[in-house]
């Protein structure tokens, strides 16, 4: 799982306070003229269960945002609706509360399994057609108990919707997961093929943390990748993936941190036969070993490093391949963007979804291994 590091509500206290009087800018001179008439949401859940839906709303009350020593910040609570279906739930939510919602500082918009497998494609299509929603927050899925997810971080006085994006956001500046807002992801689902990735959380000791990625089929729910077994997903998909490995050597595990240089794909068909040669390159930092040195790491042993850190990259990649292809069948890596754009009339006259596991996939792997980080404190030459 991914955690965020920085979970002190403070931080988050203060982006609410700050994005409230963004939202009146956004929304127009009406909504900013009566914004302290409105609650303001800055998350909206949904579930599904016994035949019902579940619909919750993450408030901010920032009547508390102004102590007796001038500081301060706004608590968070939640409304929970019931409803056989969806303008019925959305008129059960108003009913119990006592002014209009403010849905213009949503951060996040969270789905349980059951829900996304019943309402996915309607829920988003009522998301884009609602003008008042922010529209590239966060969508994500989760298996976890809403109600836990939302009372565990109102207890800290955390917003589940700016704990949510800020997650998100920090995870794929640091090069560990890629973005994918709500209109992506809705364009994804509008399109004739409709197989794509999201961002799955879930709560890891009392925090919300990134758990894996939904694997969606046909706007269904088809699998699950964990975190730990995403890498290569997270290298296929990410700007600037960054990710750190131990290859062993001799009697040394060597941490060695990889980044992606350049990702090019190319699609080929021929005779009916669809392909892909993807090229990958990287640049690789020997951090540090397990034992101490002096490594005398000379560039014989750089070289074999550079194999072995090499068929470890080259294996990852292909049970990402093989995964996709083989075990869900889907094509949630997005190659059908690049074969779309090289062959268009192919593409349109066939049936991706039936044609993609089909396809000849080649993956070749470069690395350029870097070891001047790898500093021998007080070394000596060993003959």
């Amino acid at each position: 799982m991914i955690k965020k590091n920085l979970t002190k509500h403070i931080k988050y206290l203060l982006l609410i306070v700050m994005a409230i009087p963004f939202c009146m800018i956004s929304a127009g001179c009406h909504d900013s003229k009566d914004i302290n008439e409105k609650l303001i949401a800055t998350a909206v859940a949904c579930d599904y269960k016994d035949d019902e839906i579940l619909f919750y709303v993450e408030f901010a009350d920032i009547s508390k945002r102004q102590g007796p020593d001038g500081g301060g910040g706004a608590e968070y609570i939640f409304v929970k609706a019931y409803g056989k279906t969806l303008p019925e739930v959305r008129a059960n939510l108003n009913n119990q509360i006592d002014k209009p919602i403010f849905l213009s500082a949503v951060r996040a918009l969270i789905l349980t399994e059951s829900f996304a497998n019943e309402y996915f494609v309607e829920y988003l299509y009522r998301f884009r057609a609602d003008e008042n929603y922010r529209k590239k927050i966060e969508t994500v899925i989760t298996m976890d108990d809403l109600e836990t997810i939302f009372s565990t971080s109102h207890q800290k006085e955390e917003s589940v919707g700016f704990m949510i994006e800020g997650l998100l956001q920090s995870q794929a500046e640091l090069g560990k997961s890629f973005s994918r807002n709500t209109m992506r992801v809705i364009e994804n689902a509008s399109g004739n093929y409709t197989g794509q990735l999201i961002h799955c959380i879930g709560m890891q000791e009392k925090e919300i943390a990134i758990t894996g990625y939904s694997v969606i089929d046909n706007n269904k729910v088809a699998g699950f990748i964990p975190v730990e077994e995403a890498k290569g997903v997270v290298f296929w998909k990410a700007d600037n993936p960054k990710f750190s490995y131990i290859v062993p050597y001799n009697d040394i595990n060597l941490t060695i941190e990889v980044e992606l240089k350049k990702r090019k794909m190319t699609a080929s068909y021929e005779n009916g036969q669809i392909g892909f040669d993807i090229k990958m390159e990287f640049d690789a930092e020997l951090l540090y070993g397990d034992q101490k040195t002096p490594y005398n790491f000379e560039e014989a042993a750089t070289k074999e490093v550079t194999e072995l850190l090499t068929e470890m990259l080259l294996k990852e990649f292909y049970v990402t391949v093989e995964q996709s292809l083989n075990k869900y069948k889907t094509d949630y890596l997005q190659m059908d963007d690049e074969f779309r754009i090289r062959y268009p009339e192919a593409f349109e006259d066939m049936d991706w979804k039936n044609e993609y596991p089909k396809s000849e996939i080649t993956i070749s792997v470069n690395v350029d291994l870097s070891t001047t980080y790898m500093m021998d404190y007080g070394a000596v030459d060993v003959k």
